[in-house]
């Protein structure tokens, strides 16, 4: 885009890039949960610094936060038409989830490395407008007291069938919570109250 405005120039792709149906993953993910043996889909690495713009939004992804901390088990996929949600789609490993909440623990900084500025972390964890201070920007909070066995300093990113990622900076913890089972089916507070209980002295 022009920069400091809305409009969009579009540059044909092979004026630019020679060969580059080459450097574009192009993954059928619109039957991996229909097919038997779904294919294999593997990290397409990407060494200079442009992207194919149907490739850019996964491709800047990778290169500037799920590579940048090591998340190395992460995939990233559309919807079933093909679009990237952000909110869902994603999938990693418990250990590479805690990275995820570390790098929010710690206001961006992933050991020494400033992957976003401190000012996001403050953003996403104050509560939004009517939100009764349940919701931040893309994150939830305890700011209300929702669990009281957290202290309201608590935020996180909750997914699909009560998978989380509690960040309490406070505490200086981050607890990683997998599993397939919705909220109500299991005591989000009574797992809070154990696993922090566990830490303090």
């Amino acid at each position: 885009s022009h920069r400091g405005t809305n409009k969009f120039i579009g540059y044909p792709v092979r004026d630019y890039i020679m060969d580059y149906k080459k450097r574009i993953p192009n993954y059928d993910t619109s039957k991996l949960f229909v097919d038997k043996n779904p294919q294999t889909v593997k990290r397409f690495v990407i060494e200079e610094d442009y992207f194919v713009y149907e490739s850019a939004i996964i491709n800047l992804t990778e290169k500037q936060l799920i590579d940048r901390i090591g998340m190395h088990s992460m995939l990233i996929e559309t919807d079933m038409v093909g679009n990237y949600v952000g909110s869902s789609y994603g999938w990693a490993t418990a250990r590479d989830w805690a990275k995820f909440g570390l790098l929010y623990l710690h206001k961006g900084n992933w050991n020494g490395d400033q992957v976003f500025d401190p000012s996001w972390e403050n953003y996403v964890s104050t509560p939004t407008n009517d939100s009764k201070e349940g919701y931040g920007a893309h994150f939830w909070l305890n700011a209300g007291g929702h669990f009281p066995a957290a202290p309201r300093d608590m935020y996180s990113c909750n997914g699909y069938q009560g998978q989380k990622v509690f960040i309490i900076p406070s505490l200086d913890l981050v607890i990683v919570r997998m599993g397939l089972s919705d909220e109500g089916k299991y005591d989000v507070n009574e797992l809070l109250a154990g696993v922090i209980g566990s830490f303090k002295k």
